[in-house]
């Protein structure tokens, strides 16, 4: 599954009329719409089926893919969410007039709720990195004797395992990124760069 995503890199030299001119079937599409894991499977029967997804789902495709995933985190790690129609567009309207909505609008006073009433509302669900890493979090404090960090999610999940999950080995990653700011006075934007460090510690599941 990893060498079938990354055979849809580009090359760091390429332009935008090379992703023009790239094809539907060989395009990955970064979208909650999809989900990697299903697209992935998807393409084995189907050449054409779209591929793609967002970071998370990526993430547990892999241990669906290994059959080392546990499907009753589902409920755990999925977040449910009613938006309303009114935030969505490319669908019609009680006229039949297709809504259209724009990045302007969505970023404005309309992008302060997700429901609205007068207006149907439809469930989005992903599944959520947050929800994950508080989840893994919970099973560590519990592993560790932190009561007060042990979620009654985690410890309901480890007693299911018969004592077969461990805490994982610490670990440290950072990320830079090129960031632009307005602070360059007559010379216009400014742009720098940004470290930002993370620690998180996994687990261990036999």
């Amino acid at each position: 599954m990893v060498e079938f995503f990354k055979s849809f890199h580009f090359p760091k030299n390429s332009t935008l009329q090379d992703l023009a001119a790239r094809p539907a079937e060989r395009t990955l599409y970064f979208t909650s719409n999809l989900d990697p894991y299903v697209t992935y499977m998807a393409r084995k029967l189907d050449r054409a089926a779209k591929v793609g997804g967002g970071c998370a789902p990526y993430g547990l495709g892999l241990l669906k893919a290994a059959w080392k995933y546990d499907f009753s985190l589902d409920s755990v790690f999925t977040l449910r969410l009613a938006v309303s129609e009114r935030l969505i567009g490319g669908i019609p309207d009680d006229s039949g007039r297709i809504r259209e909505v724009t990045i302007d609008e969505l970023t404005g006073s309309l992008g302060e709720s997700w429901t609205y009433p007068g207006y149907r509302n439809r469930e989005f669900r992903n599944y959520d990195p947050y929800r994950i890493w508080t989840f893994i979090g919970g099973v560590n404090a519990c592993l560790t004797g932190s009561a007060g960090g042990c979620s009654p999610e985690a410890s309901s999940w480890l007693a299911t395992r018969n004592g077969r999950v461990l805490p994982g080995p610490a670990q440290t990653m950072s990320d830079t990124r090129l960031v632009q700011t307005n602070s360059g006075g007559h010379n216009g934007p400014s742009q720098h760069n940004v470290t930002e460090t993370v620690s998180m510690q996994g687990i261990i599941v036999d």
